[in-house]
């Protein structure tokens, strides 16, 4: 029997993935020489700001980030993208919603490398903890948009905190993190506890901190800081890499459940 175009798109994503997820797991965890050029005191005072940070832009920066999500672009891109798909079902209108995806990610990234390279040139690292962070939400937000979920439900929320706590994993902490976050979309309900909510977004802070923590303490030295606008954009790619795949996944699950 003919496989329809969604089950070749499914098959195509399948070999994608297998092959991202070897080489995550594969990958060995970078040098941390920097921990022990950073003074010990200087690691807990920037550990301290990017929890503090993420847990004030998470909980209570949603209306600032939602005033740069441009929202309803995001969704009117994805309601024409899904009447076209809904009129004909084509290889080349099921990879419209990835190519939209893709085209947020570059964006996103590009403007995190500005915004580090900028304030790295004027010595300032910590101020932009919360921007990054916002920068992160946002980009991940907007991913949401590209692929038909809505951003603000609270499974979505914690989905989101699960995507950056595993994107910047290696190894087999990558393969543990990364089938955590399949089951956790694959879930019809969600029903966890405020206890649960708080520890993923601890996770989702720790690995934002242990991957940055070098990139805020030298952007805090002038014009040497540049070098954190290179790291922003490496954390940001590697997040909404990550993210894009993943909803691309759930997307098209969700349409060969339709086509059933």
């Amino acid at each position: 029997m003919k496989k329809k175009p969604v089950e070749i798109e499914w098959d195509k994503f399948r070999k994608k993935e297998r092959k991202y997820r070897a080489r995550r797991i594969n990958k060995k965890r970078s040098d941390r020489a920097f921990e022990k050029i950073v003074p010990l005191r200087v690691q807990n005072a920037l550990g301290s700001a990017f929890h503090k940070g993420f847990e004030a832009v998470f909980s209570e920066g949603d209306f600032l980030i939602g005033k740069t999500v441009s929202s309803n672009k995001h969704i009117d891109r994805y309601q024409s993208n899904a009447h076209k798909l809904a009129l004909q079902q084509k290889r080349k209108n099921l990879r419209a919603f990835r190519k939209r995806a893709g085209a947020t990610n570059r964006s996103n990234v590009l403007f995190s490398g500005a915004e580090g390279f900028a304030l790295g040139l004027l010595g300032i690292g910590v101020p932009d903890i919360p921007l990054f962070i916002g920068n992160v939400l946002k980009s991940l937000y907007q991913i949401a948009l590209d692929f038909g979920y809505d951003y603000s439900s609270e499974k979505e929320r914690v989905f989101v905190l699960k995507l950056i706590h595993a994107a910047l994993q290696t190894g087999s902490q990558f393969a543990e993190t990364d089938a955590d976050v399949d089951a956790f979309a694959e879930a019809s309900a969600f029903s966890y506890s405020d206890e649960y909510k708080r520890g993923a977004m601890k996770e989702a802070a720790n690995a934002l901190s242990d991957n940055l923590l070098y990139a805020k303490f030298i952007q805090g030295i002038p014009v040497v800081g540049l070098t954190g606008g290179v790291l922003n954009m490496y954390c940001m790619n590697r997040i909404t890499k990550y993210a894009a795949l993943k909803y691309e996944k759930r997307f098209l699950r969700d349409q060969l459940k339709k086509r059933k």
